[in-house]
């Protein structure tokens, strides 16, 4: 049964599209990065910023991957950012099927990430009775920073995917197009869910 994984960098809409692609295809959903925090016990996003980075998560992404490779049956993973650099893991990834990179310009995402963080920092910010939080700085920098690290990837993403999505208009607009994508690849594959 194929499986269609989506890739990208951080904040490129893999989550939001297909979670939505999937319930309107009626296809089971899976993230990596959710599932690799609950292997690893991690719930604190800033602790997962954190840990982003080290041997440990690379090591339980490249578990949860081979978890899903065991999957039976048709679904959408959108996977970590680093899922994609990794060779251990995009070879197990071209063999459970279709690799859609969702594309989208760095520009963008850094002035969504930094948007929404501004939000999230005063929410902390008020709910800490106004007094300055450092937690929450890190977080906005570590953001940032994770979005320019993968976004320099660009071209291995590129030529780890079977097809590529542009992402840069609304989100319902790259919602229908996923639909599509996923749609036709699904009826190219004999129609199997």
């Amino acid at each position: 049964m194929e499986k269609y994984i989506l890739i990208g960098v951080p904040g490129s809409g893999k989550t939001t599209l297909g979670e939505e692609v999937a319930k309107r295809l009626e296809l089971p959903f899976f993230d990596t990065d959710t599932m690799t925090l609950e292997s690893l016990g991690l719930e604190d996003p800033i602790e997962f910023l954190r840990f982003r980075t080290k041997v440990r998560f690379h090591h339980g992404q490249i578990n949860v991957i081979k978890q899903l490779q065991e999957h039976v049956g048709s679904a959408i993973i959108a996977t970590g950012p680093e899922v994609a650099l990794m060779p251990q893991c995009v070879s197990i990834l071209k063999e459970m099927g279709t690799i859609i990179y969702i594309e989208r310009s760095a520009k963008d995402i850094i002035k969504e990430v930094e948007e929404k963080e501004r939000t999230q920092v005063h929410i902390i910010i008020h709910a800490l009775g106004g007094s300055e939080n450092g937690g929450a700085v890190v977080e906005k920098s570590a953001s940032v920073e994770a979005v320019k690290l993968y976004a320099s990837e660009d071209p291995q993403y590129k030529a780890v995917a079977d097809v590529i999505l542009n992402n840069d208009a609304s989100e319902d607009e790259g919602v229908n197009q996923l639909a599509s994508v996923i749609d036709r690849l699904m009826k190219m594959n004999g129609g199997v869910m």
